[in-house]
């Protein structure tokens, strides 16, 4: 196998669209694993400041959904 093809790219050395959104829907399931493990963490917590990071986790929680759902949603079709 051509190592150009392992990473996703073309024959012309470019990278084809799904290994960019392969690579995108990979980040977004980090993130969000990454940040549902911060918002358990720091709901856990009494202090001011556990509180104020659990609203931004769970802040970066929703807004990383909603990408994660526009990844998967096809490219003609509209979300409901």
């Amino acid at each position: 196998m051509n190592p150009m093809e392992y990473q996703g790219r073309g024959p012309g050395g470019k990278v084809s669209r799904s290994a960019e959104i392969r690579k995108k829907r990979d980040a977004v399931k980090l993130g969000l694993a990454l940040c549902l493990g911060a918002t358990v963490i720091t709901g856990m917590g009494g202090s001011k400041t556990s509180r104020r990071l659990h609203v931004i986790a769970g802040a970066a929680l929703v807004g990383l959904s909603a990408w994660h759902h526009l990844l998967y949603t096809p490219k003609g079709k509209k979300s409901p």
